[in-house]
C-alpha cells in the first residue's frame, strides 16, 4: 500500500478556477458557520432582552425550529443532492450559504408564536 504525499503548497491542489479546492471549502464552512450562527443564537438573545413576555419554551423552539431548517437546507444541497446546487431549484433562489436569514426569520415567528400560547415567565425574572 503507498502512502500518498500531502502537496507541498496550495497551488498543487486546484481544480483550474484560480482558487484552490481548500480555499473554497473554507469559504464555504465559514459561511455556513455564520448562516448557523445567525440563526439560532442572535433572535434567542434579543428577543430574551426586548420582549418581556418571551419564555424558555419559545427560545427553544424557535431554535430548533430555525436550526432545523437551516441545516436541513444546508446539507440537501450541498451534500445529499450537489447536482441541484443552482439559483432554479433553490427556495425563493437563496443559495445555502445565505439561507441563515430565512431561518432566523422562522426562528423569531416560532419563538413569538409558542411563547404566546404557553405560560408567560415569572415576574421575579
Amino acid at each position: 500500500m503507498q502512502q500518498q504525499a500531502w502537496p507541498e503548497s496550495q497551488s498543487e491542489v486546484n481544480d483550474g478556477s484560480g482558487f484552490s479546492v481548500l480555499q473554497k471549502l473554507d469559504g464555504i464552512l465559514v459561511g455556513l458557520g455564520f448562516s448557523v450562527y445567525k440563526n439560532y443564537s442572535l433572535p434567542a438573545l434579543l428577543l430574551g432582552i426586548f420582549y418581556k413576555s418571551m419564555n424558555k419554551e419559545g427560545a427553544i423552539a424557535g431554535i430548533l425550529a430555525g436550526l432545523i431548517f437551516t441545516f436541513s437546507y444546508i446539507v440537501y444541497f450541498k451534500f445529499v443532492s450537489p447536482q441541484l446546487t443552482t439559483a432554479e431549484h433553490w427556495l425563493f433562489g437563496i443559495s445555502p450559504e445565505d439561507v441563515g436569514f430565512n431561518g432566523m426569520l422562522l426562528n423569531i415567528m416560532c419563538a413569538l408564536g409558542v411563547s404566546k400560547i404557553t405560560n408567560p415567565p415569572p415576574l421575579e425574572v
